[in-house]
């Protein structure tokens, strides 16, 4: 769904190791593999949902998914119907 990652270095790399670090739970591949299955259920984060005429739909990147404020709203259930992510 997210565009290839080509380089992976600096804030990228900080940010993923810090949400990584932040929760036992989330050291583990599982927990990421469930919250990429989650965030691919969302129209909105992989440009499904409908905009405007003229406007290019949002895909979220994987460095917007691991900055701080943007995780903790996907784990809020901000970008779903449903209920939040573990």
């Amino acid at each position: 769904m997210c565009s290839a990652i080509r380089e992976w270095s600096g804030t990228r790399q900080v940010n993923l190791r810090t949400r990584w670090n932040e929760d036992k739970k989330r050291q583990d591949l599982g927990y990421w593999r469930k919250l990429f299955t989650y965030i691919g259920q969302s129209e909105f984060l992989t440009g499904r949902a409908r905009t405007p005429e003229g406007r290019k739909p949002f895909i979220a990147s994987l460095d917007w998914i691991v900055k701080a404020e943007n995780f903790t709203k996907i784990r809020e259930g901000r970008y779903h119907n449903e209920e939040a992510a573990a």
